[in-house]
């Protein structure tokens, strides 16, 4: 059977983000760039501290980003055959 292997939220976020500045938006986040830019790539998670901020800066509810990190995290693990 095919298993669905969900997007890094990072990738998400992209979207969301409707190709606004990094600076722009990291500052709106409270991040750094650099952080920013490792969410973005994927190279960085979602915590539960920056879905508060992405919800409040970008209008959804917090469980989206925690929901898509969680959704990732499960895909990978059952792609390494860990689980």
């Amino acid at each position: 059977m095919r298993q669905f292997n969900p997007p890094h939220p990072g990738r998400v976020l992209q979207d969301f983000l409707h190709g606004r500045n990094i600076s722009d938006a990291d500052q709106q986040l409270g991040i750094e760039p650099a952080m920013l830019s490792r969410i973005l790539d994927g190279a960085e998670n979602i915590t539960p501290d920056l879905a508060v901020r992405l919800s409040t800066a970008l209008g959804t509810s917090e469980e989206l980003w925690t929901g898509m990190q969680a959704d990732f995290d499960h895909s990978r693990l059952r792609s390494a055959s860990i689980i």
